[in-house]
């Protein structure tokens, strides 16, 4: 249910976004393409293979409940490998080839890499699974559904 919520806020923003840069003379697309650059290879492939189901299940059943039209949204998903490198190539890809309005992206490392791309690029990305403090800054294009690692310490489950 989590995941299902987060790709239909993700769609939901995507589509403000796409619609947003209809007033920079930019035409707005019949298709909104949704990114996610997760470690589907590498140490955290099966940590990744959730991720890819979660998204692909909400994406499904968004679709069977009528609440996205298939033919609207359309996720693309790319291996990151888990590394901080191969995750920027993936996430340029998505931009550059796939011209994503938005992405889905996991992992601290591969974040914090992606970041500087996603704020010049006005991408909006939503981080489902990190609490680096470095990675919410205000005005910028990277969102997070967790608190930051300054925040979950202060819960007493929290051990270091």
């Amino acid at each position: 249910m989590k995941k299902n919520i987060l790709l239909f806020a993700l769609a939901s923003v995507s589509i403000v976004f796409d619609g947003c840069n209809q007033q920079n003379q930019k035409p707005m697309k019949d298709t909104v393409n949704i990114g996610a650059v997760l470690p589907l290879t590498g140490k955290a492939a099966q940590y990744g293979a959730y991720f890819k189901q979660g998204s692909e299940l909400a994406y499904s059943d968004a679709v069977e409940n009528g609440i996205i039209k298939k033919t609207e949204v359309k996720l693309i998903i790319e291996d990151g490998k888990g590394d901080a490198t191969a995750s920027l190539s993936a996430f340029n890809k998505l931009v550059d080839t796939d011209k994503i309005s938005s992405c889905l992206i996991d992992l601290s490392s591969v974040i914090l890499a992606i970041k500087p791309v996603a704020n010049k690029d006005s991408i909006v990305s939503i981080n489902s699974s990190s609490f680096s403090s470095e990675i919410e800054d205000a005005d910028d294009y990277i969102f997070s559904v967790l608190p930051n690692a300054k925040q979950y310490q202060q819960f007493p489950f929290y051990k270091c």
